[in-house]
């Protein structure tokens, strides 16, 4: 479940998760982290850079300000005479936190070898005098990348602890009704976050989900139906487990309709204990 969910938050961050290396360990431990490494094509820097900016992408921008035309342009500058080979990359092999960006593209060493196929390229419209600020532009970007890296992956691994808080922790019994013969109980268990409830959701829909989770709108597990004998608590029959995602409440409608198939399947169950027994249920 977290799997997707580190994909789509980054893919809504302008990332392409195809490109990407996610890795992480939740396990509420001073160890926890979440780290991704990879590729960056134009596409994303443009949309990182736009960010770093301000520009259409929030009312605040940070420093280096860059006006929308001058940074199009700078950028296909980098898309038409760039070596195309921008990663973030993790710092030494054993590192699983720390990041530095890595590239061979440089905005001076560009003038210097291409400033004549620019001139014809783009009917001299971009001055030599660009080169060194551009290359400010570029490095600030560097910059930034790195410590919002660093940033993001905090912030990604707090929302997978919620996720995961979201879940049932330990069993329990929610819900139980006595007949005469029998105890009636639905519970509720652990279920592995790692089950991809949402595999069969669109983006924005799973990404919503995953929200209303962080948020602690939504809680899942696993459900239940036991049924006990009254007089000697001995269980006669367990459902197996539905699993569930649902509101905090015990009312929502996809909630009752795997609480009644689950009693169905234990009575089910029961009966069929006492046929082979031959007893009345």
């Amino acid at each position: 479940m977290l799997k997707r969910f580190f994909e789509l938050k980054l893919a809504s961050l302008g990332f392409d998760p195809s490109e990407l290396n996610i890795s992480w360990s939740v396990g509420f431990c001073q160890s926890d982290y979440v780290l991704f490494t990879g590729r960056l094509r134009m596409g994303t820097i443009r949309k990182l850079m736009m960010k770093m900016h301000g520009i259409d992408v929030g009312p605040e921008s940070e420093v280096h300000q860059l006006c929308p035309d001058e940074l199009h342009e700078m950028l296909k500058v980098l898309e038409d005479f760039g070596n195309h080979d921008f990663k973030i990359s993790p710092l030494s092999p054993s590192a699983i936190t720390s990041i530095y960006v890595d590239t061979s593209d440089d905005f001076e060493d560009l003038f210097d070898r291409y400033f004549q196929p620019m001139i014809a390229t783009y009917n001299d419209t971009i001055p030599w005098e660009k080169n060194r600020v551009w290359q400010t532009h570029w490095k600030a970007f560097h910059e930034w990348l790195e410590d919002w890296h660093d940033q993001l992956c905090h912030s990604l691994l707090d929302d997978a602890q919620d996720i995961i808080l979201a879940g049932v922790s330990e069993q329990s019994t929610v819900w139980e009704r006595c007949t005469p013969n029998f105890i009636v109980q639905v519970v509720e268990g652990w279920c592995d976050s790692s089950y991809e409830f949402v595999s069969e959701l669109d983006d924005d829909l799973a990404l919503g989900l995953y929200i209303s989770l962080i948020k602690g709108k939504l809680r899942y597990g696993e459900l239940s139906v036991r049924i006990l004998d009254r007089h000697s608590h001995r269980t006669l029959a367990q459902s197996p487990g539905y699993l569930f995602m649902t509101d905090n409440s015990t009312k929502a409608d996809d909630y009752i309709d795997l609480k009644q198939c689950a009693l169905a399947d234990a009575k089910a169950e029961v009966r069929q204990l006492f046929a082979r027994h031959k007893v009345a249920a």
